[in-house]
């Protein structure tokens, strides 16, 4: 890895992780605990609370192998998504999962009033929604024009993960 690599690598981790990704994710989530929270509002933490962790690692990755900037900027895209599919899946592993699996009392996001995708759409529509963001990150990923098999699978995975 040459120094650019690391400083590219190091300065973007700094960002994902940081008050301007991770850390702001945060703030605002337990900010918005026992608040009604827009669906929009909901979007933006996980964007920052995950979202910006998934986005550093796959672009990183894009970036060290060489990708063309429009593959990365699909790839970006898709990352966006797969960090939205990857917190619906947890809110509704929080309603539905097996609390020996999940290391965590089901029901925990209810108990401290936090706004989720099954509370603000319902169990059915959290569903819904994670499909409406799994079509959107496939078209950015066959966009990307990059081999894309292990992203795909990562996606199937955060998709029906169960822990």
């Amino acid at each position: 890895m040459t120094n650019t690599e690391k400083v590219y690598v190091i300065k973007e981790l700094s960002y994902s992780s940081g008050p301007q990704g991770m850390v702001a994710g945060q703030i605002l989530d337990m900010e918005g605990e026992k608040r009604q929270l827009t669906l929009e509002d909901l979007e933006q933490i996980h964007e920052l609370k995950t979202g910006q962790l998934i986005r550093f690692a796959i672009d990183a990755g894009a970036y060290l192998a060489g990708a063309t900037e429009k593959q990365r900027n699909c790839l970006k895209t898709f990352s966006h998504y797969l960090g939205l599919i990857f917190q619906v899946q947890d809110d509704i592993l929080d309603v539905v999962g097996d609390v020996d699996k999940l290391g965590k009392p089901v029901g925990s996001d209810e108990a401290n009033e936090k706004s989720t995708y099954p509370k603000l759409l319902g169990l059915d529509g959290a569903k819904k929604k994670m499909a409406a963001y799994k079509e959107k990150a496939l078209l950015a990923l066959r966009q990307s024009e990059a081999n894309h098999d292990y992203l795909r699978d990562l996606l199937h995975y955060f998709e029906i993960r169960d822990h």
